[in-house]
């Protein structure tokens, strides 16, 4: 490749940028043919606006740097085989340790309805790919020979600098560009269970609206008298939240289990509005795990079974598997259960 570079009629970066564009077509078309695939699976399920292609922009100008990456690394080392190894290796590494949403923001795995990556998000990080691009093409290889001899130094040295300082200029650009996804506009008409109490989503949520319609059924189902239940339960986004406004829920990963926890603490904040500071921290204990057990019950009463096994965790010193236990007795026995700990609740002594 040197010796043909060196005799060509054509300017090095024409070739380069050649070169460095056949090697990225390969990953933009797997890349869009899976894009694609996915929309047509999903597409009779999902409502509309579901395709973004803000995601789309985000992840091809990933691929898009580090194809960049790699080629750069071929040209200066002439490694046919580690040069590809390695620059996978590092660029796996880089994303998967500076890359996240919490990090540089080159990458989300999901994105939920009530958040759109912003312009400036992918303007930013486009022009790190961009850049990279750039130092790949125009860097000239350290053999490069000119009509007059070899190329100086002093203009490798230059044209290096020059790719450095713009690689810079692009990632100081990233810095200050805000975050990756900042809150959507709510639609002005959510999309609502028919049921009484209802459950609104956001519209690109649709395909949940049996199961959120059952769940809406079983909060209807809970003891009447015991708890002051909201007549609408929201995912998050979809109205402005304040002190006052009880939680809102959100769906995470597709899991229905992940709507519960926002349904019991509407239900937890409406009954208990307002209480007390605890007279000491052992009553102050008794009653947030009294707390607890009673939003772990709801929430496995919302759903109509236990905590499934791929959710990990508990609220601190509730037993999941004793809850999972209760929601199968009989209506009187829960009721029993859940009037104890609401007298647990009412009757810890105040603070003077």
């Amino acid at each position: 490749m040197d010796a043909q570079l060196g005799c060509a009629a054509r300017a090095a970066w024409r070739i380069e940028l050649t070169l460095l564009a056949a090697t990225l077509t390969y990953g933009l078309v797997a890349y869009s043919v899976g894009a694609v695939a996915a929309a047509i699976v999903s597409s009779p399920m999902a409502g509309p606006g579901f395709i973004w292609p803000s995601y789309f922009l985000l992840g091809a100008s990933v691929i898009v740097g580090c194809g960049a990456f790699g080629h750069l690394a071929g040209r200066l080392t002439g490694a046919k085989l580690m040069a590809p190894v390695v620059c996978a290796a590092l660029s796996f590494l880089f994303l998967g340790t500076f890359g996240g949403p919490e990090g540089l923001g080159f990458f989300v795995l999901s994105g939920t309805p009530r958040l759109g990556i912003s312009t400036e998000a992918i303007l930013s990080r486009s022009s790190v790919s961009a850049a990279i691009v750039a130092i790949a093409v125009f860097v000239p290889r350290s053999s490069r020979k000119s009509n007059h001899g070899w190329r100086p130094a002093s203009v490798r040295v230059v044209s290096g600098v020059a790719a450095l300082a713009m690689f810079a200029t692009c990632t100081y650009f990233l810095s200050v560009s805000g975050p990756l996804r900042t809150p959507r506009n709510p639609p002005s008409d959510p999309l609502c269970t028919s049921t009484a109490p209802s459950i609104c989503v956001w519209p690109e949520n649709r395909k949940y609206m049996p199961e959120l319609s059952a769940m809406a059924q079983r909060i209807s189902g809970l003891p009447k008298g015991v708890f002051k239940m909201p007549d609408k339960y929201f995912e998050k986004g979809l109205r402005k939240s304040s002190s006052w406004t009880s939680p809102d829920f959100e769906i995470i990963e597709g899991s229905m289990w992940s709507v519960s926890p926002g349904i019991a603490g509407s239900i937890i904040q409406s009954t208990f509005q307002d209480f007390c500071d605890a007279k000491s921290q052992e009553d102050d204990s008794r009653r947030t795990l009294s707390f607890f057990e009673l939003s772990t019950w709801i929430e496995a009463r919302v759903n109509g079974a236990s905590q499934p096994s791929d959710v990990r965790g508990a609220p601190p010193g509730v037993d999941v598997h004793s809850i999972g236990d209760l929601i199968g007795k009989s209506e009187r026995e829960q009721i029993a259960w859940a009037t104890g700990r609401l007298e647990q609740i009412a009757e810890t002594p105040c603070a003077e």
